[in-house]
């Protein structure tokens, strides 16, 4: 559910960078045609709407460390506790690993 939520809220922000890309781009436009308040009155909303982003970028950034952090302190957590278990199944694994290495290297 969180993936879903968190997929969801790059892309509003995905969306919300290509809105203000397409604001510049008119503003661009708009300028040299355009009135100043027009110009203005645009100007403001593109920067209203890359302040937004902006936050939103943040948020995710600041969700996805605390993701990352309890994450890691899940395993710390883990290996402090389970420290036999875990040596265990570094163990399993680097002979599982030099097994299929070694069958590896005698076919050739």
């Amino acid at each position: 559910m969180k993936a879903t939520a968190a997929r969801t809220t790059r892309e509003d922000l995905m969306n919300e960078f290509d809105a203000v890309i397409g604001e510049t781009e008119q503003l661009l436009k708009n300028v040299a045609g355009a009135g100043q308040e027009q110009a203005a009155a645009l100007r403001m909303t593109i920067e209203d709407r890359l302040a937004d982003a902006t936050e939103r970028l943040a948020r995710l950034r600041a969700d996805a460390t605390d993701q990352a952090v309890a994450v890691a302190k899940a395993a710390d957590r883990y290996v402090k506790d389970d420290a036999w278990r875990a040596m265990g199944i570094g163990a399993a694994a680097g002979a599982i690993g030099g097994l299929v290495l070694g069958v590896w290297i005698a076919r050739r």
